[in-house]
């Protein structure tokens, strides 16, 4: 199976052949972004290797919804579409996505497995969980789950 970097090189190879314009250009930035880590690891005396890339992309998607729901917001539904299409791309470079009871199930498990009791352990859980879903969930859904795992019930009886 090719990796993660092959696919995106041999996927940007085949859309210039072809003259995609479109998925061209939405490789194009995410090899930018690419590089530019890897440079930034060739500093550190270290290689990009496929968490860096899966996280990479994953940056890039979430960086594409942010500017989808600003272009949206100023009715802007030229740029709101050249977005969702750069989206459509990269998304094809994520892991299938876990369902809501799948996270909850990690979120449950990381929190026995830290004993955290509270509010005050919300780092800590964080810290766990995001290796464990990294690219297969979003941050902001996992931030709601330990949240409301962590937050004590207001019903008393």
């Amino acid at each position: 199976m090719a990796s993660l970097l092959e696919k995106i090189n041999l996927d940007f190879q085949q859309a210039l052949k072809t003259k995609n314009s479109a998925k061209t250009s939405s490789l194009r930035l995410l090899k930018a972004a690419l590089q530019n880590r890897a440079i930034e690891l060739r500093a550190q005396k270290k290689e990009l290797n496929e968490e860096d890339a899966l996280m990479i992309v994953n940056r890039e998607v979430k960086k594409i919804k942010d500017s989808i729901t600003i272009y949206q917001q100023a009715k802007r539904s030229d740029l709101a579409n050249k977005e969702k299409s750069d989206l459509v791309v990269l998304q094809d470079y994520l892991p299938a996505q876990l369902s809501v009871d799948e996270l909850e199930k990690i979120v449950a498990q990381t929190i026995n497995k830290i004993g955290a009791t509270g509010i005050v352990d919300f780092g800590k859980v964080m810290k766990e969980v995001m290796p464990q879903v990294i690219g297969r969930a979003d941050g902001q859904q996992i931030k709601q789950i330990v949240q409301r795992r962590l937050t004590p019930s207001l019903e008393k009886s």
